[in-house]
């Protein structure tokens, strides 16, 4: 699992600002001192007032139709997700959360630099990356986590239409008002590329798979016919033909072997010839050396 840390710390953890308590307390100042009240993740998103929201909203109820843009978030992450369930039901990590590209290219070209960036303000610790698709961005706390799940992001609108089973899997989901964007510009991407992603908060099923004890096996097994093909290459190269039928090739490791064979008794007979010369020119110098001494004498 591949990980990057963050050294920064730019907030001081240990109050959710995002709690219910938290929630009415801060209405309660804004009312008592006539200060407007933060927008709700929806109505940044939206781009519109709360009151307009509100208003759309009852029109839509009043005619039994959903709004289309509520109509359409949901259709597409319901078409993003459709096969995200291993997650369903697994125990939840309070202070990580999961972060899901699903376009075909995942989360690419983003790295762990960008992923950091993105979140920098919110104290992130480090990054798991599980695939090109997925990472793990895992924050100090939980109340760091919740923050920005809260904060960054909105919750997928839910339709009448939707069952049970749809609701479920849907209300895990937020969708991040900003994407993340690509840092600085290399062989990967261009700076500046928004990446489309999803966020839920990660849970135990969220890990890289182990590698496969067999693949050591899967390995070799794939590497035996590259081996054949590559010898019966080179014997194509030699000019040795192509080599169909199975008698066709015993009658060519017979012909190569007979080679082999010969080549030694030619190599072995030449080394007994050489010996036997050199024994010849010591005994004819041997007896010249005899007839020069005793003609000395």
């Amino acid at each position: 699992m591949q990980q990057s840390s963050n050294s920064s710390s730019p907030f001081v953890l240990g109050i959710d600002i995002t709690s219910e308590a938290e929630l009415k307390k801060r209405a309660g100042r804004a009312a008592k001192f006539g200060i407007p009240q933060i927008p709700t993740p929806a109505v940044l998103a939206a781009g519109v007032s709360e009151e307009e929201i509100q208003q759309r909203q009852e029109r839509a109820s009043r005619f039994g139709v959903p709004l289309k843009r509520d109509f359409d978030i949901a259709t597409e992450v319901a078409k993003d997700i459709f096969d995200q369930t291993a997650h369903l039901g697994q125990a939840i990590r309070g202070d990580t959360l999961h972060v899901f590209g699903p376009d075909e290219k995942g989360l690419h070209p983003l790295g762990s630099n960008c992923i950091l960036a993105h979140f920098k303000d919110y104290s992130v610790s480090w990054v798991e990356w599980l695939g090109a698709k997925s990472v793990n961005v895992v924050f100090e706390d939980s109340d760091a986590a919740r923050r920005v799940f809260n904060l960054l992001a909105e919750p997928v609108p839910e339709l009448e239409s939707h069952t049970e089973e749809v609701r479920r899997a849907l209300g895990c989901w937020r969708r991040p008002l900003a994407p993340i964007c690509k840092l600085k510009s290399d062989d990967y991407g261009e700076q500046g590329t928004p990446v489309r992603c999803l966020f839920r908060f990660a849970t135990a099923a969220d890990a890289k798979k182990p590698k496969s004890k067999n693949k050591s096996k899967k390995k070799a097994n794939k590497n035996g016919p590259k081996k054949k093909r590559r010898r019966k290459k080179q014997r194509q190269e030699n000019g040795q033909g192509n080599v169909k039928a199975a008698g066709d090739t015993m009658q060519l490791d017979a012909e190569s072997g007979a080679k082999k064979r010969r080549k030694r008794r030619n190599k072995n007979k030449g080394k007994v010839k050489a010996t036997q010369g050199e024994a010849q020119g010591a005994s004819s110098l041997d007896a010249r050396l005899g007839g020069a001494l005793s003609s000395g004498r």
